[in-house]
């Protein structure tokens, strides 16, 4: 398990771990969300990972995290994306023009 190595703020669901199996990363196509989901794969190589992107096909260089099609903008879809999910690593959403990054950032933890 994620013991004392854990240096990451990781959402908690407050559905039982018997039901959510693994760790989730958002935005992990980008520098910083592919960078922790390096370490942890590395760190704790028996723990499960999901990678949520927009698109999934970025993501090619680590093939033992699962794949995930995930958008901040849709609460469903961030939901379906934490399928077996029991932590979430959430990667701040890129500035958008036009976008409001709270609403965003708050669908990703209802969806949690």
């Amino acid at each position: 398990m994620i013991g004392e190595k854990r240096r990451y703020a990781l959402i908690r669901s407050n559905v039982s771990v018997q039901h959510r199996s693994m760790i989730a990363v958002s935005a992990a196509s980008g520098r910083l969300g592919r960078a922790v989901l390096r370490n942890l794969a590395r760190n704790f190589p028996d723990e499960p990972l999901a990678a949520l992107l927009r698109t999934p096909s970025k993501l090619t260089d680590l093939p033992q995290v699962e794949r995930r099609a995930a958008d901040y903008g849709s609460v469903d879809a961030m939901t379906a994306a934490l399928r077996d999910v029991r932590a979430l690593v959430l990667v701040s959403a890129p500035v958008v023009p036009g976008s409001d990054r709270t609403l965003l950032h708050r669908n990703a933890i209802v969806a949690a």
